[in-house]
């Protein structure tokens, strides 16, 4: 009768833990379901900014009585420029400097930081950028004996592009990276003024207190 007893009490335990194992299957199969979804919608996210980035910055003749509306943002490939040197040094630190429109010999950006010089290009493109602006970016850190180079674009790069931007140590960042970078930025702009003002407010109270 014991040996009864215990059988159906094992059997009893081996359901519940089957049932239990079962039930942590579901919900472990309906998390990686979710971070799924959330990976794609974030991906989704960065490449419309990305491509909006694009539009923002074109370089494009208003034709007729052709208008936007006041909500979105218009520049030049010119200011993406500033827009982009804002964006490395807020990230790296350092200090960029925008070169002139022409007789810049491909280098849009200069970016001086703690270890040394860095050159970049920036590319306002929809299209895939090829190699050419790598063979220029490289050519010039080697004429400027720069610490490194980087091609920066709102799109993305060709194959030959990667694989000859890996042979030379050219850096490439493309669009949905640029995104990355500017949230990145935004993220340190918040927390530095949040910063500045919880010091402001010390220094008040320290005020009163005195």
């Amino acid at each position: 009768m014991m040996m009864i007893f215990f059988a159906v009490v094992t059997i009893i335990l081996l359901g519940v833990g089957l049932f239990k194992y079962n039930l942590k299957e579901r919900e472990l199969e309906s998390l990686g379901s979710l971070t799924t979804k959330l990976l794609d919608t974030n991906d989704q996210m960065y490449k419309t900014l990305a491509m909006g980035l694009y539009y923002r910055f074109k370089n494009e003749e208003v034709q007729g009585n052709q208008s936007f509306s006041s909500n979105f943002i218009k520049n030049t490939p010119y200011e993406f420029e500033y827009f982009v040197a804002d964006i490395l040094e807020g990230i790296y630190g350092g200090t960029t400097y925008v070169t002139q429109g022409s007789g810049d010999y491909g280098v849009d950006i200069e970016h001086q930081r703690s270890n040394g010089l860095f050159l970049v290009q920036v590319k306002c493109y929809k299209e895939d950028v090829s190699f050419d602006p790598i063979a220029i970016i490289h050519s010039q850190i080697i004429k400027q004996n720069a610490k490194g180079g980087i091609v920066l674009t709102t799109s993305g790069f060709t194959s030959n592009a990667h694989k000859y931007a890996k042979e030379v140590g050219v850096e490439l960042v493309d669009g949905l990276q640029l995104v990355h970078y500017w949230s990145l930025y935004m993220q340190k702009q918040v927390h530095e003024l949040d910063r500045s003002n919880n010091d402001t407010t010390d220094i008040n109270h320290d005020l009163k207190q005195a």
